[in-house]
């Protein structure tokens, strides 16, 4: 992948998260902060996935989207207790 297609992707990545952010957490940080985190993490994100054998991509980004599910969902059943 070429550094304009990484540059490309990692904006899309970041574009998809901010639209699906929730707005509890997009104000609890200053919004240069919140997007900085969010280009620093796609970044990461992207990484670590073009690391993994291609036939591997797909089973670990499901699995770690429904880590993330339980985790949030976790966090936010002990907000309300």
């Amino acid at each position: 992948m070429t550094p304009e297609e990484l540059t490309l992707l990692t904006q899309q990545l970041v574009g998809l998260a901010k639209e699906n952010a929730d707005q509890n957490i997009k104000s609890a940080v200053h919004a240069a902060e919140f997007d900085a985190a969010l280009e620093q993490m796609a970044s990461k994100v992207i990484e670590q996935i073009l690391n993994l054998k291609e036939e591997d991509r797909m089973v670990v980004c499901m699995a770690t989207m429904t880590k993330l599910l339980v985790e949030n969902w976790i966090l936010q059943t002990a907000k309300k207790a």
